[in-house]
């Protein structure tokens, strides 16, 4: 039995006052074990212990790089600029960003984390900066920068992108955090519409609460996750993910799992978040259980085999 499942086993039986900070939701269709699917997405999360993510980190100095790569939006693997709608605006208007507002914006982000890319700055100069930084003393000192600094990282995102999306995104289910003052099925709803794209009033109707199981967060530390499971029609959710998806990629082309648009001009952070929320996943589609076994990220798999546990009855 592996760490997390015995962690799992743990607080499944005695750690039941807990509350958890995140909710999940298994996605199911078919009528019975045999040809039973789950609907899995591609996370924007770089895949852990890969080979990717350690030559990603080598970039950065003091091996303190990013435990994600800064995926970029790409057509044909150039630089697509990006656009954000004026839901997510201070403005009224649709705003385009282009390379620079969006690798001035990036590098900000990783210096304000201590991230330091060694194709900015020297060994000198990041032994000067390896210290607690501040949002504003971020931007002073990405400002202070030629703008060849910029292209240089930018050009490093645009590389890692590409290698990323050839094979190393996470496969997950719905999954996300619990908002304060937002109860456990209200966020599972949120998360369950924003990700999956099913509507809110069907995941109202139809959500079944399976349980709470413990996790590692990215930190090492345990936590705890409340699971959710819902049956869907595999032709209606089909549907609801082409239509809303095609929706969504009309408001805009984020995909990173960093949250550098504080940094870009005329962006309302708040406004923001939620968008970035619902564009987390991509390429939804069902595959078999066997198939998800092989291919969920660690902790949609810790979570899967909780749900179809014989303890909890049918999904």
């Amino acid at each position: 039995m592996s760490k997390l499942e015995v962690m799992s086993t743990i607080f499944n039986n005695s750690g039941r006052g807990i509350q958890p900070s995140a909710t999940s939701i298994g996605i199911f269709t078919g009528d019975d074990s045999d040809n039973m699917e789950i609907f899995v997405m591609d996370g924007n999360l770089t895949i852990n212990d890969s080979s990717l993510l350690t030559k990603w980190k080598a970039t950065f100095h003091f091996d303190n790089g990013p435990s994600n790569i800064y995926t970029v939006p790409l057509t044909d693997g150039k630089f697509e600029p990006l656009y954000v709608p004026p839901a997510a605006l201070k403005t009224e208007e649709m705003q385009i960003y282009t390379a620079s507002d969006c690798a001035v914006a990036m590098l900000t982000h990783c210096v304000s984390n201590k991230w330091l890319p060694k194709c900015v700055f020297s060994e000198s100069e990041a032994i000067l900066l390896n210290v607690e930084i501040n949002n504003q003393r971020a931007v002073e000192i990405v400002q202070s920068l030629e703008p060849d600094k910029y292209t240089a990282f930018l050009c490093l995102c645009i590389r890692f992108t590409k290698l990323v999306e050839n094979g190393y995104l996470s496969t997950t289910i719905v999954s996300g955090s619990i908002e304060k003052d937002t109860t456990i099925f209200e966020a599972a709803v949120q998360k369950g519409h924003n990700q999956s794209m099913i509507p809110m009033q069907y995941l109202k109707d139809h959500l079944r609460p399976k349980g709470n199981v413990a996790f590692l967060s990215g930190s090492g530390r345990p936590a705890y996750n409340a699971t959710f499971s819902i049956c869907v029609d595999k032709l209606e959710m089909t549907s609801w993910w082409q239509r809303e998806s095609a929706h969504m990629r009309k408001w805009t082309n984020w995909f990173c799992p960093y949250s550098w648009y504080i940094f870009l001009p005329g962006v309302d952070s708040a406004s923001m978040s939620h968008i970035k929320d619902m564009c987390e996943t991509r390429n939804g589609r069902f595959v078999s259980i066997e198939m998800a076994n092989s291919i969920l990220d660690r902790k949609s798999l810790n979570i899967l085999r909780y749900i179809l546990s014989s303890k909890n009855g049918s999904i």
